[in-house]
């Protein structure tokens, strides 16, 4: 086995929209390897993907892999409890290395060709305090928790427009400064209730009790679609917020992560095969 460290050569946008500036510090892990049937598979991890590594076929080229993503494995765990789930996904990236003037292999690139896209989640594990739940009944509370969040998704993006956030919470990891992350610089739009309203309230507002937290929801009618309302006006998104943050920071940033970011990250390359 071999590892190699490379930077991806990819264009990127002269100048990125607010919010969307490529990582530097960010690397994404491929590894190839042989499965029990003697076929080239592939796994793809990264800190820009949070608790989530992208799978499939790999296909020998002349010029490097052709990398077919068929499924994605979910990970992350909370205060009490963890989630782990596995998605069918369907996508198409090339990890090529070409030659340079001299004939000498040059860096590696990770090209796109078809975006990765999640498409369902077909099994799932859930640790709840001491409660474990596996099989169909874990799969649809996984299941309903992630149309959940690609729903939220579509009003925060409607909102905020395609950032890039390459932290999910607070990060100490550039010599001490703290980067915008996900979930403080969108939970207080979506819970005000919560993180605090950057304006003073009206002097009289409906609200609605739920999980012990007096939501309201003139809020709810102005800034969020009807489906939506029930579901944050219960306490129910909130709960989905706080135990996967980096599943919805995930769901956000994927069109970014694959035009920008992806492409343009640190490549650390493990295999048994020589190319």
């Amino acid at each position: 086995m071999w590892l190699l460290s490379l930077t991806a050569c990819a264009t990127v946008p002269a100048i990125a929209p607010p919010g969307t500036e490529v990582d530097g510090n960010s690397k994404l892990l491929i590894t190839l390897q042989t499965d029990a049937r003697g076929q080239t598979q592939f796994r793809l991890s990264g800190d820009i993907l949070d608790g989530a590594t992208l799978t499939g076929p790999a296909t020998s080229t002349d010029t490097g892999w052709t990398l077919a993503t068929t499924g994605l494995d979910w990970f992350n765990n909370w205060t009490n409890g963890w989630t782990r789930a596995h998605f069918v996904m369907d996508g198409e990236l090339e990890l090529q290395r070409n030659a340079d003037a001299t004939g000498k292999k040059s860096s590696w690139h990770l090209l796109v060709h078809r975006t990765p896209t999640i498409d369902v989640p077909d099994r799932a594990k859930i640790r709840y305090y001491d409660q474990y739940l596996t099989g169909d009944s874990a799969l649809t509370r996984f299941g309903n928790r992630w149309d959940r969040i690609q729903a939220a998704t579509t009003a925060i993006t409607q909102h905020f427009g395609q950032l890039w956030f390459a932290y999910t919470l607070p990060s100490h990891k550039l010599w001490g400064t703290k980067p915008p992350n996900f979930k403080d610089s969108i939970g207080p739009w979506l819970f005000p209730e919560v993180y605090g309203y950057s304006t003073p309230l009206p002097a009289k507002h409906s609200v609605r009790w739920g999980e012990d937290i007096p939501w309201n929801t003139d809020y709810s009618a102005t800034m969020f679609a009807e489906d939506l309302r029930p579901v944050r006006d219960s306490g129910t998104l909130l709960r989905d917020f706080e135990e996967s943050p980096e599943l919805w920071r995930l769901c956000y940033v994927w069109p970014s992560l694959w035009a920008t970011q992806a492409p343009a990250t640190t490549l650390i390359i493990e295999s048994a095969f020589s190319k």
